[in-house]
């Protein structure tokens, strides 16, 4: 008879989960000795849990579909928490199983007995504790189904061990219908008032977040821009959404042409998009015009900026039944519009350029300079902070939709790499590019060793500034420069270290040399690990955030 871990599996072999990342551990092993005879759901098995919790949102961006995480219950579980939180302010489906005490000893101090539940309620759309193994199949493939409707996000389940442990009668298998896409009904009236505002608006402008990417909308929202011919801006999360080389694309929204642009229309609409700080400029954005906000999650519309008209749809959705009212935008009035967001995206591209020097030391832009000469146009860029995120974000020109993957919402370090890995899992056939600090980089470096023994091979690119640059940064700029733990007085030798996990490393000393490395990188079949050092006083930050993050 099958036991209820072997249940577990079933569940995910039907929803077609392909991963399972995590570890091992005394509560979970009735679902890993299942998982050993599936022919059809993957196990990697990860140094850290976290490393497993940020794989997990590498795939889940570069597919739209959740991965399933499965680690021990206490300390395995508390170590997800943090990859939980970056999946939930992200918008990222996952799944993730911990297992948990025996029933007959909850309350009496059994090893990890801890409120799993509580922990990850804040932070996830769902949470539960299952005790029936009898029905264990069919609250797992609700919970995946559950992580991808409406606003895609993370699911917790927690099974006591004695529950994955029991034997099952042979029973029909139950299992749940996949949801079938419906029309967006009900808002019909506020669709036709939203095609009549931008087809009259004289300085149109469209602004898509991450919610374009959950819907995968991409080509209606391309045909959308063209017909209204409308400049079009992202945020961080939904960079090459709208392909970054096309004329109408006005860049990112937090830079100084998107604020401007976004100031000077007359009617914005707003996808999937929830205006948070990074995004905004620490809400430096201004929007005087009338703004159209259309987001699946209700409570995001008109949180942090007010509507002229709200819509609660999907993004796909509403943009399918907006170019059904055949909106209109082809006028003299918006060319000369369009033309001048244009000259300004021009000449914002120029001053980037010429910010990176001829010579001199090896700075971050000159090494983002470098690694765009020679990056595929099919490559997947995952960054972290500093100075590895927001050069790449400035400075590389994405023209695929999931291509471009960052911590947007929590910002977290340590997420590069392990993310990276999940990426290439999910595009095996695509070359992934890891660019991360070296501060963030020391949180999960061990997953080199997952990368070389799963056979998961990226070009990982370390900005070593020796410290943590950015907070350097605020320290220096509103603290008086008085410096306190931002200084590595002992620098990891991250050659030797990926070396000695079975990878490739490799140092830069010139800035000639990083274009040749990279590319030859991209053709190994495993990791290479690339060591650049940079100036420790290097600019980092936006002033934005050093102005408000300051003393006083």
């Amino acid at each position: 008879m099958p036991t209820g871990g072997a249940l577990v599996i079933e569940a995910l072999e039907r929803k077609r989960v392909p991963f399972v990342f995590g570890i091992p551990a005394v509560h979970n092993l009735p679902i890993y000795d299942a998982l050993q005879s599936s022919t059809k759901v993957r196990s990697v098995s990860v140094k850290h849990e976290q490393g497993a919790g940020f794989m997990s949102i590498g795939f889940a961006y570069s597919t739209g579909k959740p991965a399933t995480c499965v680690v021990g219950c206490g300390p395995g579980a508390t170590n997800m928490l943090t990859p939980v939180g970056e999946a939930y302010l992200d918008s990222m489906p996952l799944l993730v199983i911990a297992g948990g005490i025996r029933t007959t000893s909850v309350g009496k101090g059994g090893l990890h007995d801890v409120d799993q539940l509580s922990m990850f309620a804040s932070v996830t759309k769902e949470t539960a504790r299952l005790t029936d193994a009898a029905t264990l199949g069919l609250c797992v493939e609700e919970a995946v189904q559950s992580s991808t409707s409406g606003r895609p996000r993370p699911i917790f389940l927690e099974i006591p061990f004695d529950v994955l442990s029991r034997e099952v009668p042979p029973a029909s298998a139950m299992s749940i219908p996949n949801p079938v896409s419906q029309p967006l009904r009900g808002e019909k009236d506020a669709v036709s008032l939203a095609s009549r505002a931008l087809s009259q608006a004289v300085r149109p402008l469209i602004i898509v977040g991450g919610g374009i990417n959950s819907s995968g909308a991409w080509d209606d929202l391309h045909r959308l821009a063209n017909i209204l011919q409308s400049p079009v801006v992202s945020t961080i999360s939904a960079k090459g959404a709208y392909p970054e080389n096309d004329p109408l694309s006005a860049g990112q929204l937090w830079d100084s042409v998107g604020l401007r642009t976004a100031s000077e229309a007359d009617v914005v609409l707003a996808l999937g998009c929830r205006f948070s700080e990074r995004s905004t400029a620490s809400w430096g954005l201004r929007l005087p015009g009338s703004l159209i906000q259309v987001d699946i999650d209700p409570n995001e519309i008109g949180r942090n900026y007010p509507v002229a008209l709200g819509i609660c749809a999907d993004a796909g959705k509403f943009l399918q039944a907006l170019l059904e009212e055949k909106p209109s935008g082809n006028t003299h009035e918006r060319a000369k519009w369009t033309e001048e967001v244009r000259n300004a995206s021009l000449e914002r591209k120029a001053q980037i350029a010429r910010s990176v020097p001829e010579s001199g030391s090896i700075r971050p832009q000159s090494a983002v300079h470098e690694i765009a000469q020679v990056l595929p146009g099919d490559a997947v860029v995952v960054t972290e902070t500093g100075h590895a995120f927001w050069w790449p974000v400035m400075m590389l020109e994405m023209t695929r939709p999931r291509s471009f993957l960052a911590p947007s919402g929590n910002s977290t370090l340590g997420f590069g790499f392990p993310a990276a890995l999940g990426a290439k899992c999910a595009r095996p056939e695509r070359p992934v590019v890891c660019l991360v600090g070296d501060g963030g980089f020391a949180f999960t470096c061990q997953e080199i060793a997952t990368s070389v023994e799963e056979k998961i091979p990226i070009v990982t690119v370390v900005f070593d500034d020796g410290g943590y640059a950015a907070i350097r940064e605020y320290q220096r700029k509103g603290y008086g420069s008085r410096y306190i733990g931002v200084d590595f007085s002992v620098r990891p030798d991250f050659v030797k270290l990926a070396q000695s996990l079975g990878a490739d490393g490799v140092l830069v000393e010139r800035r000639d040399e990083i274009g040749p490395i990279v590319k030859a990188a991209l053709r190994a079949s495993k990791t290479t690990v690339i060591d650049v050092g940079i100036e420790r006083d290097e600019e980092v930050l936006p002033k934005f955030f050093t102005q408000i993050y300051k003393k006083g």
